[in-house]
C-alpha cells in the first residue's frame, strides 16, 4: 500500500495497513502509536461494531474550502467552520463541556493516548476504522481540549488527507493554524 500524504512535513511517513496498524516514522519509529490503535479498548469497539453489523461510521460534513494563502485566510476559514458547526450542532456560544464526547457523537473515534511530547494529536481516516482522533494524554487538560478541537477541524477540513499529525515542528503550516 502506498504511503499516504502526511500534512505538515515531508519527513514524516504514515502507513496505515489493512489491520489498522499505524507506524509513524520521523527518523526513528514511534511504534507505540500502533499499540495504541490496537489496544483492547479500541479493538473491542471496532469488533463490536462489526459483530453488530453496524454500517460504517459516517462522520460530520467535510468543508471543501480552498487552501488558505496566508495566516489570515486560515484563521478566517477556521472561524467560519467553527460558526457553521456550532449552528449545525445547536451549540450556541457557551463552552463545550466535553470535546471528546462531542467528537464521538459525530461518529469519530476520539481518545487520549500516550504520544511523544512534541506531538499534540493526530487525525486518521481509513476504510476499516473510519475517522479517528488521538490526543496526547500526557498534556495538560487545557491543551488536550484544544487538541481535540484542532484535530476535529482536520476531520472537517482536511479529509482529503488520510492522516495529519500535529507536532511542534509543523505548527507554522497553514493547515495547523
Amino acid at each position: 500500500m502506498p504511503t499516504p500524504k502526511c500534512s505538515g512535513t515531508s519527513t514524516e511517513a504514515i502507513q496505515i495497513a489493512s489491520n489498522t496498524a499505524l507506524v509513524v516514522t520521523t527518523g526513528a519509529r514511534i511504534s507505540h502509536l500502533r499499540d495504541t490503535l490496537q489496544s483492547d479498548k479500541h479493538q473491542r469497539g471496532f469488533e463490536l461494531e462489526h459483530l453488530l453489523d453496524r454500517p460504517p461510521r459516517v462522520g460530520p460534513p467535510s468543508y471543501d474550502l480552498p487552501q488558505p494563502r496566508n495566516i489570515m485566510d486560515a484563521v478566517e476559514q477556521g472561524n467560519f467552520v467553527a460558526e457553521q458547526e456550532r449552528r449545525r450542532l445547536s451549540l450556541g456560544h457557551n463552552p463545550i463541556p466535553d470535546m471528546s464526547d462531542l467528537i464521538n457523537s459525530q461518529n469519530i473515534w476520539a481518545s487520549g493516548a500516550e504520544l511523544p511530547d512534541d506531538m499534540s494529536g493526530l487525525f486518521l481516516q481509513h476504510s476499516s476504522i473510519g475517522l479517528f482522533i488521538l490526543v496526547n494524554f500526557g498534556h495538560p487538560r487545557a491543551r488536550k481540549r484544544f487538541s481535540y478541537a484542532h484535530e476535529y477541524a482536520h476531520a472537517l477540513l482536511d479529509r482529503r488527507d488520510p492522516a495529519t499529525v500535529s507536532r511542534e515542528e509543523n505548527r507554522r503550516n497553514l493547515s495547523e493554524v
